[in-house]
């Protein structure tokens, strides 16, 4: 029988990460499983998604971006970085000055709403600070 473990256990607000301490220091995905009162398959399942997430996070945080990178290198949605491909924009350098200009260039382009510019706005930040 399958017991779920309450909300107020800590392993459920950290659950991937505990599921990844788990699996690195050996133990298999039906004793993860039992551990979390979930079938081993969903312990798999959490595993990889906990595994791809992490390795997300750590591929953003290492990105250093300056005027050579790439646009496809940005951490931008795949529509947002296909409108910018699609609209010669090839690398950040093409987006300085980023300024009013720039923007209202950028809105014009097909497939660019405001969510779009927001992911733009936010990578340009990121280039700013550093």
């Amino acid at each position: 029988m399958n017991v779920r473990k309450p909300h107020s256990d800590p392993v459920v607000g950290g659950r991937n990460q505990a599921v990844l301490q788990l699996r690195s220091a050996g133990q298999t995905f039906e004793q993860i499983g039992s551990f979390l009162g979930v079938s081993g398959v969903r312990a798999g399942q959490i595993y990889r998604r906990a595994k791809r997430e992490a390795e997300e996070i750590m591929e953003m945080t290492s990105l250093v971006v300056s005027p050579t990178t790439p646009i496809d290198q940005l951490p931008l949605s795949t529509r947002t970085r296909r409108a910018l491909l699609f609209g010669g924009f090839d690398n950040v350098s093409d987006l300085l000055p980023f300024d009013n200009e720039k923007q209202r260039r950028l809105s014009a382009l097909p497939n660019l709403g405001r969510s779009g510019m927001t992911e733009i706005r936010e990578a340009m930040s990121t280039l700013a600070s550093e």
